[in-house]
């Protein structure tokens, strides 16, 4: 019975629709919206009889189960309302459990537009670990302020794809070894937690006489901004 009571509303809402030229006009819809809701009644004429049949004599069972699914609906509701502070407690944990693993999220600028931020925790020791990847090639780094330009190390070099047959040590440079000389070389991209910096100047470091690459000054410069709050480095871009 019940499909012949949906066929007869998707009849009655054709035969409206022809003998009226604008039932919008009585109805506050368009013909296109007005055919949906015949359509959509049809449908929970159809679903909603099966229903009541399959629960006939049964309306504890109908009421448990209909509770079940409304919370079940609320659950999936609440859980999609909060995705994006979900996904940057997600970050946050991950950012705690993988040292470098950068927390991603957005925030809205003071003229409307949208900002990419990325916070990075610092590690037990203080330092700011990063990774990031140069050219493509995840490479270990440390932020460091006092560093003016990025610096590799011979290894990370060699893993982004430097030829080191172009390499010419003629930059003094200060380490924790002491005075040696650097490389200097152009960096197609330096990318961290996606924001990413094109053409950037670098320096390569003998062998050996790095222990680890440093993120310096010039690719934080070259962000929107950049500020270290407690024990976090955040980069907005």
């Amino acid at each position: 019975m019940r499909y012949w009571i949906g066929i007869a509303i998707v009849v009655l809402a054709a035969f409206v629709l022809v003998l009226m030229d604008n039932p919008g006009a009585r109805f506050g819809l368009t013909n296109a919206d007005f055919a949906a809701l015949a359509s959509r009644i049809a449908l929970i004429v159809l679903i909603g009889g099966g229903v009541i049949l399959a629960y006939r004599g049964r309306g504890r069972d109908a009421v448990r189960h209909a509770a079940m699914w409304l919370a079940f609906a609320l659950v999936l509701l609440v859980l999609y309302s909060y995705r994006h502070d979900l996904a940057a407690i997600g970050d946050r944990v991950l950012g705690e459990l993988i040292p470098g693993m950068p927390a991603i999220s957005t925030a809205v600028r003071p003229d409307g537009g949208r900002e990419r931020v990325v916070t990075i925790r610092a590690a037990i020791d203080g330092h700011f670990n990063v990774r990031a990847r140069i050219n493509g090639r995840t490479v270990d780094m440390v932020a460091d302020t006092g560093a003016s330009v990025v610096t590799l190390t011979y290894e990370d070099a060699m893993a982004a794809g430097i030829d080191p047959q172009t390499l010419f040590f003629s930059v003094p440079v200060s380490t924790a070894n002491g005075r040696t000389e650097a490389a200097p070389v152009r960096l197609d991209s330096v990318s961290v937690g996606g924001i990413d910096v094109r053409n950037l100047r670098a320096l390569v470091a003998r062998p050996d006489s790095l222990f680890k690459s440093l993120l310096g000054m010039n690719y934080l410069r070259a962000l929107a901004s950049f500020e270290v709050s407690g024990d976090a480095l955040v980069l907005r871009q």
